[in-house]
């Protein structure tokens, strides 16, 4: 899965002999201030030498999307555009940030506009409402988040889905979940432990369980 990134964007656009697309009405940073213009807003149809890439971004390479337009956008002002626009032609709309997702809910045949946001990384807070705003493309707000251990203990357990009947996966999510809801909050040693259930498709081969705990 590649990450998106401003200079990709950026390169991609020098490397098909377009234009620079930061700036124009909805990106001017305003007047008296010198901090870096927002991203966007910019559509991007198949002919785009960009679009490949934007539309391959998915963690599951199996599933790939054919969008008839990718709105990579930067604001939620952006956003509401690009969905007004989907719905004047009545086009399914997609939202793709990271790309983590393992099924096809964005790329999705039936899908005819994405909306990547991945360059809205914005963490702010609101006085008025008193609410944090975190942006859907927000990498580590590290002055807002607990620091990490400096030494973590961690395993991975693995499956074949072949040697899962029905009776042992529902036993699987139920004892997982069952492990969790008993030692959250309760003061056990273990209570901090971070586990996940990979749940992959079939043609992936197997089921995982990750865990970790801070080794202090």
């Amino acid at each position: 899965m590649a990450r998106l990134t401003r200079r990709r964007l950026l390169e991609l656009s020098a490397l098909s002999g377009g234009t620079a697309f930061l700036g124009g009405p909805a990106a001017a940073a305003a007047p008296g201030t010198t901090g870096p213009r927002s991203l966007g807003p910019v559509v991007l149809e198949p002919d785009d030498p960009r679009y490949t890439e934007l539309t391959t971004r998915g963690y599951n390479g199996r599933f790939t999307g054919s969008p008839d337009v990718v709105h990579v956008v930067g604001s939620a002002d952006q956003v509401v555009r690009a969905v007004d626009g989907a719905a004047r032609v009545r086009g399914r709309v997609a939202v793709r940030s990271g790309g983590h997702c393992f099924e096809n809910l964005v790329d999705d045949p039936a899908v005819r506009v994405l909306i990547d946001v991945s360059e809205m990384t914005a963490v702010t807070y609101d006085p008025d409402r008193r609410v944090f705003v975190v942006e859907a493309g927000a990498r580590g707000p590290g002055g807002l988040l607990p620091r990490p251990p400096g030494a973590v203990r961690s395993l991975s357990l693995g499956r074949q889905w072949q040697d899962v009947d029905r009776a042992a996966f529902t036993s699987l999510l139920r004892a997982h979940g069952d492990w969790h809801r008993r030692h959250v909050g309760s003061g056990s040693s273990y209570g901090e432990l971070s586990s996940g259930l990979t749940l992959g498709h079939r043609t992936n081969g197997q089921i995982t369980v990750d865990a970790s705990l801070d080794a202090a």
